[in-house]
């Protein structure tokens, strides 16, 4: 398939429209050593998924990054496969009834963090999904799985450093054609 490229002042036709897949939603800036970022009105009923991302940011200490829906604070559940720098041993590790989703990105101390997750049904009173949040730390790369396990629907999420701060950067959540 080629993708479309469209031009200022160019006329578009429904196919062509009709051909594009992910939707930018929102835009938001991180600010300056904040503990959380609360994003509003990102989710709705014009997409059911959506992909979030994180990109530009620093993380004060080494820490995973995660995600919370709304104002829920309980019932996340999940696993995150991942291995350690300089093993080859694959680990795990298992979220049971937390605060909130703890796997969405992350980062190293100073360097780039990022978040890289896509959410399934946000905006439905059902259990909401988590895939392929791209974790990383410094010393762990992997990716987690998992859900919240709280049937309400959702319009906005915060996303929140395991430790330290975040400076700068951009969140852009994206929503997938239905």
């Amino acid at each position: 398939m080629t993708f479309p490229t469209f031009s200022g002042g160019e006329v578009l036709d429904a196919s062509d429209m009709n051909a594009i897949g992910l939707w930018l939603v929102k835009t938001q800036a991180v600010g300056s050593a904040v503990p959380d970022v609360e994003v509003t009105g990102a989710f709705s009923s014009d997409y059911d998924n959506y992909l979030v991302t994180l990109e530009g940011c620093t993380v004060s200490t080494s820490t995973s990054i995660g995600i919370h829906l709304g104002a829920s604070t309980t019932g996340y559940y999940g696993f995150l496969n991942y291995g350690a720098t300089g093993s080859n041993s694959p680990q795990g590790a298992q979220i049971n009834n937390a605060v909130r989703f703890l796997y969405a990105g992350g980062g190293n101390t100073g360097q780039n963090a990022h978040v890289y997750i896509n959410v399934f049904g946000p905006n439905k009173a059902r259990y909401t999904k988590f895939i392929g949040g791209a974790y990383q730390d410094g010393t762990n790369y992997g990716a987690a799985y998992g859900e919240h396990q709280v049937a309400t629907a959702f319009t906005a999420f915060t996303l929140t450093p395991g430790s330290g701060t975040l400076t700068g950067g951009t969140i852009r959540v994206y929503g997938y054609r239905n």
